[in-house]
């Protein structure tokens, strides 16, 4: 369409002026004939797999996948191809929802193409549009002897029908290969985006870009808590983020496995399993979610608080995440239920680092040095357990079990002793000088029995 056309003009243009240094495009052949796949991405364009390959032969030309940078993006790679040759061009997605399916700017625009340009004038020989396709769609089309009057592409196994007029493209520029990929954002961290915001004690929020170790913020108790540490902090790295939109509240934005409480649960579930029309726990009772998208945004937090709750942009949420898709219990053997929610026992595993924070060294905490991708030692630690136990291919369910036994008594009696601690840590030195003071009494009196 013209607007299509438009706007991927204004992208193109807008490309061509980037500076570029690299190697120029490889020269068109003889007859100035040059072919490309196209795509325009979604919001997980790693999702995307396009391939062309020759009908006669089998063989594969190529393929072609998008970074995850190249959201809502049109990115192209060029391809050899042979006059008066069959191919078929498939578009899959690895997700199942068509290229468009999880898109919230290019919804109507997605798709996957096989491009001819021919003496500066380009069109479509093959155009899956994101929309039409769930998994997987291919077309068949022939490339002309000569000139650029290709017969549309059809399903593979039809009779071509005449041609029809194609969409019109912008003409590529002959030295601007596409630029060097950017790394790429992270599928899954347990982690808010920089964007959500937090209730303070004094009535004004915070977003989590702004929030810091002490400041007391709203949590599930509807008391005010401070926040202790953060699992993750890097206000650089780019992640996928889910953000669940409702009729009463600002949009939460979440990774997929982070925890938020539906509407009367006491147990958290993955952010992935909230679909519209699902009711969340607000401030003020049940929020009803009227839709769910995927956004990309740089900045990655995760907060604690005592009670390993807060409201996020009037949501409650956990400060927790779960280790396994879309399982909000410990699975071990992929389906034997512990009866332990990740919320409850990431509270235990964490209690010893939220006691380190509040009682032993406060400012160490607030200052404290991220590992590699923002996470914080004590996190860190904790995934690598998990996901050695529960993930690793080694673990044989019984061994699961095993270890699972052997490590939760420990960490419940570390919970109840640093609980203990929490209570009476002031008396802990008091008593350590009693103690000191009666031992030392008590060798001065078995001297003195001892002397004639």
């Amino acid at each position: 369409t013209n607007g299509q056309a438009n706007r991927m003009l204004a992208m193109w243009n807008a490309y061509r002026a980037q500076d570029y240094n690299g190697p120029p495009a490889p020269s068109p052949p003889a007859d100035d004939a040059r072919y490309f796949i196209d795509i325009q991405a979604d919001n997980w364009p790693s999702e995307i797999t396009a391939s062309v390959s020759e009908l006669s032969t089998g063989n594969l030309v190529a393929t072609f996948k998008p970074q995850d940078t190249d959201v809502d993006k049109w990115v192209w790679i060029e391809i050899s191809l042979k006059r008066g040759a069959r191919y078929q061009l498939c578009a899959t997605d690895s997700n199942g929802n068509g290229i468009s399916g999880q898109s919230s700017q290019s919804s109507d625009d997605g798709y996957v193409a096989l491009t001819m340009q021919v003496n500066g004038d380009e069109e479509y020989l093959a155009f899956i549009p994101g929309a039409s396709y769930n998994t997987k769609a291919c077309l068949c089309v022939t490339v002309p002897n000569s000139g650029n009057s290709a017969t549309p592409a059809v399903t593979c196994g039809s009779t071509p029908t005449p041609p029809t007029p194609s969409p019109v493209q912008p003409t590529r520029s002959p030295v601007q290969p596409p630029p060097p990929p950017s790394p790429s954002p992270s599928p899954s961290l347990p982690c808010f985006s920089k964007v959500a915001r937090v209730e303070l004690e004094n009535g004004g929020t915070k977003s989590m870009a702004e929030l810091q170790t002490g400041d007391m913020i709203l949590a599930g108790s509807n008391k005010y808590l401070p926040v202790y540490g953060f699992g993750h902090r890097d206000e650089h790295r780019s992640a996928h983020f889910i953000q669940i939109c409702s009729e009463k509240n600002d949009p939460i934005e979440l990774t997929r496995d982070h925890l938020i409480f539906r509407y009367a649960d006491k147990v958290p579930v993955p952010a992935s399993l909230i679909h519209p029309g699902d009711l969340i726990q607000g401030k003020a009772g049940p929020i009803l979610v009227t839709k769910v998208e995927s956004v990309v945004r740089s900045g990655i937090y995760a907060p604690f608080t005592e009670d390993g709750t807060l409201f996020v942009d009037g949501s409650l949420v956990s400060s927790f995440v779960s280790f396994q898709e879309d399982e909000e219990y410990v699975l071990l053997g992929g389906n034997l239920n512990m009866g332990w929610s990740y919320h409850t026992l990431s509270l235990v595993w964490n209690k010893p680092y939220q006691f380190y924070c509040t009682s032993i060294s406060v400012n160490m905490c607030k200052n404290q040095i991220y590992m590699e991708g923002g996470v914080a030692f004590w996190s860190y630690l904790g995934k690598s357990l998990a996901s050695f136990v529960l993930q690793s291919t080694y673990c044989h369910v019984a061994v699961q079990m095993l270890i699972f036994s052997a490590v939760l008594p420990i960490l419940v009696a570390t919970f109840a002793v640093v609980t203990i601690a929490e209570k009476f840590y002031l008396l802990i030195p008091l008593l350590c000088f009693f103690l000191i003071l009666a031992k030392t009494f008590s060798l001065r009196l078995r001297k003195k029995e001892k002397m004639p």
